[in-house]
């Protein structure tokens, strides 16, 4: 997935219950003693403005200096060790 898809995405209302639980995880992961509540709140409102934000960048998906595209596979392989390391190791 490029970067331009990846921001269409983001900012389709589809994209705001995967972006929302995955926020919860982080939520839940980094301040595991938060209020249950205050979490959701907390990831609905950062994934509501992920895709505001993807919204407010689509017009400017096509004059985007080209290194965004080339630098985003290691973002994503960046996001993905993250995620990975935050899991624990877990294979199933």
């Amino acid at each position: 997935m490029s970067f331009a898809e990846f921001v269409l995405w983001l900012g389709s209302s589809a994209a705001l219950s995967v972006v929302s639980s995955l926020l919860l995880t982080i939520i839940r992961k980094v301040f595991p003693q938060i209020v249950e509540k205050w979490a959701i709140v907390a990831s609905v409102l950062l994934a509501a403005l992920a895709s505001i934000a993807a919204m407010l960048l689509k017009p400017y998906l096509g004059v985007l200096p080209p290194f965004v595209e080339q630098l985003w596979p290691f973002v994503v392989w960046i996001v993905q060790q993250l995620w990975y390391e935050s899991q624990g190791r877990k294979l199933g």
